[in-house]
């Protein structure tokens, strides 16, 4: 499928929703009937409210193009969201979409404090990985002198806890709170405090 959002409408007498495939001029033998292009022309989504939709995609075109005029606030759209039947999938897709512009529309100041936030949290996940990774290579030395299953199973135990007990230790300097700590971790509020 080829879903084209069309913001102008190209035919005198437009529909929101028109599908084609394609076809040979002079026989009309239909190409495929695996290609499918769907024109979807915004304008032609006059309604006043997202209750007039009917359908899950028009609802979703609806809070693209209320999004786009600008007319609602991130706030509004994700409440509307939530409250007009999308199924999970589609709503947490869109409230993706809804964030992603939510903080490109941040401050210069505010957007840098989110990024060196995230570039944290990815740093932090990038160490996991790796220490995982590492942890694998170190179980399948030992499994080979032990078991394989065993080795693999004692490797990524020995990594994870080695990465997250230095991870803890870099949030308890930086005077995060325990319970954030260990939601992160893994690790025991116990074993925090003893760190």
């Amino acid at each position: 499928y080829s879903i084209c959002l069309m913001n102008y409408a190209y035919e005198k007498q437009p529909a929101l929703r028109r599908d084609f495939v394609l076809c040979e001029p002079g026989t009309h033998n239909v190409l495929s009937d695996r290609l499918n292009f769907i024109m979807l022309q915004l304008p032609c989504i006059e309604k006043d409210d997202i209750e007039e939709c009917e359908l899950f995609y028009e609802k979703l075109l609806y809070l693209l193009v209320k999004m786009k005029e600008g007319m609602k606030t991130i706030e509004e759209l994700k409440t509307e969201v939530y409250q007009h039947g999308l199924n999970e999938h589609i709503r947490e897709v869109f409230l993706g979409v809804l964030e992603d512009a939510d903080v490109a529309s941040l401050p210069p100041k505010e957007r840098e404090i989110y990024d060196r936030r995230l570039k944290r949290y990815r740093d932090n996940h990038a160490c996991l990985d790796y220490a995982i990774e590492k942890g694998i290579k170190q179980g399948i030395e030992k499994g080979i002198a032990q078991g394989i299953e065993q080795g693999i199973e004692q490797g990524i135990e020995q990594g994870m806890s080695e990465k997250a007990y230095e991870i803890a230790r870099k949030m308890k300097k930086k005077e995060m709170d325990y319970g954030s700590i260990s939601d992160l971790t893994g690790l025991s509020i116990e074993d925090i405090e003893n760190l």
